[in-house]
Formats: C-alpha cells, structure tokens, sequence
C-alpha cells in the first residue's frame, strides 16, 4: 500500500466519523476536477462542514498515536531496546543526541502525569510479568526496570551484559575519595 491509499483509508475512516457524529447529510458530494488539467473525474465525498472534519482527523489521529505507544511497549515486552524503537520510529541519530530517550519520550512525555516521572508500562515475554519503565537514563536495567520475576532470564541477561560491559571499560570508572 502506498501513502496515497492509506490517506484514502484513513479519510474514510474520517467520514464514517463524521457519518456516526453528525449524521449522514454532513458528508456530501461535489465534482473532483484536476486543478492542472480541468478534468472532471466524477464525483467525491466532502464534509459539509470542515470543522467537524477536523475533530474527527484528530480523533483517528489521537487513536493512532496511542496504537504508537500500544506497539512500543509490547515491543519492549519482546525485548526490543528503546534503540530499536528510535530506530523504527525513524529518529535520525545525526540530528537527535539520545535517540533512545527520544523514543522513549515519545511514548512516556515527562509532562504526561504532571510531577514529572514519566514511565512506560508492559509485559515482559520472558517472565510475563507487568514491568515498569522509567527509560534509558541509567545503564544498568535494574535501575530502569522493576517489576520482573525473579527468575526472569532476560532481565538476568541484560543485567549480567551490562555488568560485562562496565567490567569491559576498564573495571569501571576511577573513583576519587578525597582522605
């Protein structure tokens, strides 16, 4: 399916909208002519009044925008990182610092509940346990992630990488105590 057919798709997702809201006499027809060519190509479906096409384009697109964050998290329930999600999301790493905190901002706006702690919600594949995610600020999972089963191999994994990872760089940051 190309752009064009889904905007099609989704006008009539719009019209229906508007049918079920204000009835079927707000929807009419009037004749689609080609701004270039003049040519008559028949008759299309337009609102009668454009407001109300605008409230239900921002119904179907408040709809989709959840379905966005609905996906996200399942896919973080199947293990995929908020790399991954920044990648699926099209967040072009040249021009974003943090693209896994973008994606996750996204899904999770600081602004979201008010008091600023921001956290997406979803069931781990491996556990299947409700999980609770407060993003990729810190690197070690334990500290983004709480809800998982014990026994959760995958939590168990991605801790354990993470703790290779920072054995990796050097035995880990060089501490300065002042005595």
């Amino acid at each position: 399916m190309n752009a064009w057919e889904l905007r099609r798709r989704l006008e009539k997702a719009v019209f229906a909208r508007i049918r079920d809201e204000h009835g079927d006499t707000a929807i009419t027809e009037e004749p689609y002519i080609s701004r270039l060519t003049g040519y008559n190509y028949g008759d299309q479906d337009v609102p009668v009044d454009y407001l109300h096409a605008i409230e239900a384009a921002d119904w179907v697109n408040r709809i989709a925008h959840s379905m966005t964050d609905e996906y996200a998290c399942k896919a973080r329930g199947q293990g995929h990182s908020w790399d991954d999600i920044a990648d699926a999301f099209g967040i072009d790493r040249d021009e974003v610092s943090e693209p896994a905190v973008e994606a996750f901002q996204r899904v999770a706006p600081p602004e979201r509940y008010g008091w600023g702690d921001n956290n997406a919600c979803w069931t781990c594949t491996s556990c299947n346990q409700r999980v609770t995610d407060r993003g990729p600020y810190e690197g070690n999972p334990a500290d983004n992630e709480t809800g998982h089963g014990e026994d959760c191999e995958r939590h168990q994994r991605e801790i354990s990488a993470y703790r290779r990872q920072w054995d990796r760089a050097d035995n880990g940051p060089e501490w300065e105590f002042e005595r």
